[in-house]
């Protein structure tokens, strides 16, 4: 009995010491990395190089006017914040429009497939002969 009782509690310590391990994996935090942010998600690099260029031509422009190069600087940056989010919601609204145009695209080919079953079973059920569909 008493054998029995330690195999339990061993079990016990066993099953705490492995959910402690666990959550301890699950608890450390990934660090936050630039390029993999830029890699994965889509449209940030195009976003970002045209925010880049966008302001960067702002900022130009406003130096050859006006000569003030704090004044120039600022448009820059704004410019670039400007660019990158317009940029980055033009590349998503296009991204979500094409997920919606495949998706009907899917639709329709499952729908035209559900039909030529149909006229299949149909067929076989008029006992009709299919014409050779190998070539």
């Amino acid at each position: 009995m008493a054998s029995e009782d330690d195999h339990a509690d061993e079990n016990q310590e066993n099953l705490k010491c492995q959910l402690k391990e666990s959550n301890q994996k699950h608890v450390e935090k990934k660090k936050w990395n630039m390029k993999e942010f830029v890699q994965k998600t889509p449209g940030v690099r195009s976003s970002l190089i045209n925010g880049i260029v966008g302001g960067s031509s702002f900022g130009i422009g406003t130096f050859l006017f006006t000569k003030r190069i704090k004044r120039s600087c600022d448009v820059a940056v704004g410019g670039f914040l400007t660019f990158s989010l317009i940029s980055w919601g033009y590349c998503s609204y296009h991204r979500m429009e094409q997920a919606k145009n495949l998706q009907n695209i899917i639709q329709t080919m499952e729908n035209t497939n559900k039909r030529n079953r149909n006229k299949i079973e149909e067929l076989k059920a008029q006992k009709v002969a299919l014409p050779d569909q190998s070539d």
